[in-house]
């Protein structure tokens, strides 16, 4: 959703003639470290499952599906 509105906000930017990439460029690598933040921190976790660890099916894999 993030990049969905960013993308058009610089189309609608650059309809006008303004260039919001530079600013699209920084935002984007600021949201980036914000969510690679909150993934070690265990905030953001896989919602398929209840509680913060692998479903039983997933923990019996030998090898990613």
């Amino acid at each position: 959703i993030f990049s969905a509105t960013l993308l058009f906000a610089q189309a609608i930017a650059s309809a006008f003639g303004y260039d919001l990439t530079v600013f699209g460029d920084e935002l984007t690598e600021k949201f980036n470290a914000l969510l690679t933040f909150l993934s070690a921190m265990g905030i953001i976790v896989n919602p398929t499952t209840s509680g913060i660890s692998d479903s039983e099916q997933a923990m019996d894999y030998d090898s990613p599906r």
